[in-house]
């Protein structure tokens, strides 16, 4: 990935901070996955506000897994859009690929485009709404997200360009107040997965998964 590689932007930390506290790994939850390919040169950004410090404790600076962490506190909760904003002086000045902190997938990172594809601006990853979701969130075609929508839903994966995050004038915002924008006019690229997914957001959830 451009950038600094992965920033897990505010989200539900229920999950993550049980399996830190049962394992205390010797590997990332994720930064292992995220370096499946073994590269040194990936660096990470986690924003983090409640119970952070449990994970700050555990994955330190990430030289115990080959990996580079950064981390971005936020004194109050930001949502995903401010959380990354506020975070964005740890990114530089490409496009980073954003990783939710709550999912579980087998996604191969190595399939996201090396390059924000026009317009460029915003990449997601979605994947076709499973039967325990209520409701999906897009509809796709031909490369875009075509609307909001019930057929897919955004798995908390994408590629941004930092001047879509800046051009924000508040502090406090959600991520999909950026992408609505962006389907408006015809501006957020995708790309469909048909892998494993979860979006883990209680302790039932997470320990359902390690069943």
């Amino acid at each position: 990935a451009a950038g600094a590689g992965m920033v897990a932007p505010a989200c539900r930390y229920a999950a993550m901070v049980a399996w830190l506290r049962e394992h205390r790994p010797s590997s990332g939850p994720f930064c292992a996955f995220g370096n499946s390919g073994g590269s040194s040169e990936i660096s990470y950004a986690l924003t983090h506000h409640h119970l952070g410090d449990q994970i700050v404790g555990v994955l330190g600076d990430g030289t115990h897994l080959g990996v580079s962490i950064s981390y971005s506190q936020e004194d109050s909760p930001l949502e995903t859009g401010g959380g990354v904003k506020y975070a964005l002086p740890l990114l530089g000045n490409e496009p980073f690929v954003l990783l939710n902190g709550d999912i579980w997938t087998d996604f191969d990172f190595q399939t996201l485009p090396a390059n924000l594809p026009s317009p460029g601006l915003a990449h997601v990853v979605l994947t076709p709404t499973p039967q325990w979701r209520e409701r999906g969130d897009f509809e796709y075609r031909s490369g875009y997200v075509s609307a909001r929508g019930t057929t897919y839903v955004y798995c908390g994966i994408a590629m941004l360009a930092p001047e879509i995050i800046e051009a924000r004038a508040e502090t406090v915002f959600s991520l999909r107040d950026i992408y609505f924008d962006l389907i408006e006019t015809n501006r957020l690229t995708a790309q469909i997965f048909h892998g494993e997914w979860l979006d883990i957001g209680t302790l039932a959830e997470y320990k359902s998964l390690n069943a």
